[in-house]
């Protein structure tokens, strides 16, 4: 027959036991979460980056309508010029030169800023460049055994924690930056749609000049 002592051993080794199986449990689901975490980041990074490419692509494509817009005015004056040289020879056509607000998507050009830096926090740049923030050395866990488990779950969540702060403060700039680039791509179709229209005039012109 079993001492009292003996139960209380029996009692304390299957307490010790499932003390271990729970902090087993909770090491590996704070593994599971850093992992999350850090694929999240990773896929926060690789989205900043193809947001500045984007941004990029957009720049090159708005300086292609600017130099476009800027021919085609200069076309414009010559076409002017040579219609003033057959002026006597196009009474008959009546010219009307009005401004159609074409140039209006160009009022605010001297006032444009072009953003090409990668859309991320400073945070993000330094885990991009290997440098992670240090998290805090403790406060995420209720210490009871104090082992190396324990030590693990802090660092696994302190890592977690500043992660997420960067998650958060690169959900903001992309947002910021996605917003920008909506702007900068309505700025683009309407100097499309004004040099279409400007290189419309100019081609109609160019047929009243010759049928003359």
């Amino acid at each position: 027959m079993s001492s009292p002592n003996d139960k209380s051993h029996i009692k304390l080794e299957k307490l010790q036991k499932k003390n271990a199986e729970v902090a087993d449990e909770s090491v590996e689901s704070t593994r599971r979460m850093f992992a999350y975490v850090a694929k999240s980041n990773e896929a926060g990074i690789s989205t900043a980056r193809h947001l500045n490419e984007q941004s990029e692509q957009l720049n090159r494509v708005e300086k292609v309508n600017d130099h476009i817009h800027d021919d085609m005015q200069e076309a414009d004056e010559k076409l002017k010029s040579m219609q003033n040289c057959f002026a006597r020879c196009m009474q008959a056509l009546k010219v009307v030169s009005a401004n159609d607000g074409s140039d209006n998507a160009w009022q605010n050009k001297d006032d444009e800023t072009v953003v090409i830096n990668q859309p991320q926090s400073a945070n993000a740049d330094r885990q991009e460049r290997g440098v992670v923030r240090q998290p805090p050395k403790s406060g995420y866990i209720k210490r009871i055994t104090n082992d190396a488990r324990e030590d693990e779950m802090e660092e696994n969540l302190g890592q977690v924690s500043s992660m997420m702060g960067n998650l958060r403060e690169m959900a903001v700039n992309m947002g910021s930056e996605l917003d920008r680039q909506n702007e900068q791509i309505d700025r683009i179709n309407a100097k499309g749609d004004a040099n279409s229209s400007q290189i419309d005039e100019a081609n109609q012109l160019a047929k009243n000049i010759l049928k003359k």
